[in-house]
């Protein structure tokens, strides 16, 4: 025959598991502000030139205009550079928290 569990046993889970629940909502209320604030750091930084001059290109990051330091979301992107003188550019990358530098895309003029 088993001895009863004495609820003397039980009562410091009663006393330890608000601490738990407090601690679990810290964690997560820091693990948001974390990501809102890495997210306003993540931007997509460009430079495009047409055979080594400065150019007014049309910029389409997923299908919407882009700009330079444009925030931007985490996941798939495509990057679209197109100009009615130059080839077009495209780039396909996975963004992820952070600065995402493409550096400086020169367009070709198309061969006759």
């Amino acid at each position: 025959m088993t001895a009863p569990i004495s609820p003397v046993g039980r009562g410091w889970k009663r006393g330890v598991r608000p601490l738990f629940y407090w601690l679990l909502l810290v964690l997560v209320l820091f693990g948001i502000r974390t990501h809102q604030r890495l997210m306003e750091k993540t931007r997509l930084d460009f430079v495009v030139t047409l055979q080594g001059q400065p150019t007014g290109a049309t910029t389409i990051l997923d299908g919407k205009p882009a700009t330079i330091g444009q925030n931007i979301s985490l996941g798939n992107h495509t990057f679209v550079v197109t100009h009615p003188k130059g080839e077009t550019f495209s780039n396909s990358w996975f963004g992820w928290y952070g600065e995402h530098d493409l550096g400086t895309i020169d367009l070709k003029r198309p061969k006759p």
